[in-house]
């Protein structure tokens, strides 16, 4: 007889019954499930949710975000056009400002999970004011390299900011 099934008296025995000592994180599971039931979260329904001064907040955010980026962007890039040639201009403005996309993603995600992503959201704007004086002290002064880096800052803010804008 050539069986290769395990001896029955090597297998244990499954515990049929509960315990008859429930611990306490059982117990206290318990009592969790049992107020969850009799006071189930509030679900706002779509539309209420979508006229929320927070929902309104947050989209108003993205919008001066974006119009913010892009304008700034373009901008440097009309500036630097004359300087550097429409071509080299528009590819290191691209470059410069996607660059910290790939750079800050694993970070970015980081401070979105570890801190209220309000914070991480209002800690990036108040950064992007001083970026933004900063560029604008660019501008005025005609330096191609500080406004290089002022759309590499910008870049980087925005890579920051957007884990936080979309997680829940």
């Amino acid at each position: 007889m050539n069986d290769s099934s395990p001896p029955t008296d090597s297998i244990p025995a499954a515990d049929s019954q509960p315990s008859a000592n429930p611990s306490e994180q059982q117990i206290a599971d318990e009592l969790n499930r049992a107020e969850w039931m009799r006071h189930p979260p509030q679900v706002l329904a779509p539309r209420e949710s979508l006229g929320s001064t927070s929902f309104l907040c947050l989209l108003a955010v993205q919008f001066l975000t974006v119009l913010n980026d892009n304008t700034f962007k373009w901008m440097a890039v009309a500036i630097a056009k004359p300087v550097l040639g429409a071509t080299m201009a528009l590819s290191l403005g691209m470059a410069l400002f996607t660059i910290p996309f790939i750079l800050l993603a694993t970070p970015a995600g980081y401070l979105a999970d570890r801190f209220s992503k309000a914070r991480v959201i209002r800690v990036c704007k108040l950064a992007e004011i001083v970026i933004m004086l900063l560029g604008f002290a660019a501008i005025l002064s005609h330096q191609m390299e500080m406004l290089m880096a002022v759309i590499f800052l910008t870049g980087a803010m925005a890579a920051l900011f957007s884990p936080s804008k979309s997680g829940s």
